[in-house]
């Protein structure tokens, strides 16, 4: 229904999550594969769909590429944005696709750039990238907390003074403290020019010292069988203290569990990961 909408109303942006993005393609293809996909559609009006809320994954951006592209999808349709409820969604878009290489344990990840300094320069809205514990400015490529600054910051926390204090009224090292930043809990890098997120700090899983994101476990274990639903998996560390612990896994199957071999599921997904990644 949405791709219809967006063909009959000749639509020219849009902006989802990724998972709407993935969501919508596989529905697409389903429907096409029982010959039940419209055949009318026309997105050739379409001039930007942002993707933004969560991470943006590469690979959503091929499939639906892939399978809307017969259907008019322009070429340059593809943008990502950055933001978050406490600078009432807004910091940053960016129109195409840039990519950068991350190194997490034993892999190398693809991030997409969700915004550029030349962008973040003409706005109202200025963006730091901080070490969190000297709250100094980090170099170009290096990683650290992203600090935003601007006139759409909210003013804090409903009822929560303290909490208040430390998310909305950060200081940069040796600079007035008249000039307060949001810390935004988000880990990313500048490189290029570009603006990049590597993942939320609190979440982190920290395995015999080395940092691990949340989500590119998740995607290695949701790509491992064609029987673990999309967008239902959590990983975590079984250490609340932000410190090593035990890698967990939890994922939802999809279809009737008592016909799926689920220590099979199981132990392939363990094992994707270990390959991957090195986690046991």
């Amino acid at each position: 229904l949405w791709i219809e909408l967006m063909s009959r109303h000749g639509v020219n942006h849009c902006f989802a999550p990724d998972f709407a993005y993935r969501l919508v393609t596989r529905k697409f293809r389903e429907a096409m594969a029982r010959g039940e996909a419209p055949t009318h559609i026309d997105l050739s009006n379409i001039r930007l769909l942002v993707f933004g809320a969560e991470p943006n994954r590469p690979e959503t951006k091929r499939i639906f590429e892939e399978t809307f592209a017969p259907f008019g999808l322009p070429k340059r349709w593809y943008g990502a944005a950055y933001g978050l409820a406490e600078n009432v969604v807004y910091v940053s878009t960016i129109q195409g696709y840039v990519t950068a290489q991350l190194s997490c344990g034993d892999t190398v990840n693809e991030l997409i750039a969700c915004g550029s300094k030349r962008q973040i320069g003409s706005s109202p809205i200025a963006v730091k990238i901080v070490d969190p514990e000297t709250h100094t400015e980090v170099i170009d490529g290096a990683m650290g907390e992203i600090w935003v600054r601007g006139p759409t910051m909210a003013s804090g926390y409903f009822g929560q003074r303290q909490l208040t204090q430390e998310t909305f009224h950060a200081t940069l090292a040796g600079q007035d403290e008249g000039e307060q930043w949001l810390c935004t809990g988000d880990i990313g890098f500048f490189m290029d020019g570009h603006l990049y997120i590597g993942g939320r700090q609190k979440d982190l899983i920290i395995v015999n010292g080395v940092n691990y994101y949340p989500h590119d476990i998740e995607d290695i274990v949701q790509n491992s069988s064609h029987h673990i639903k999309g967008g239902c998996i959590a990983a975590f560390s079984n250490n609340d203290t932000a410190s090593d612990g035990l890698l967990e896994i939890v994922f939802e199957l999809r279809g009737d569990v008592k016909k799926i071999d689920v220590k099979a599921v199981c132990a392939h997904a363990r094992a994707c990961v270990s390959q991957e990644i090195g986690l046991i």
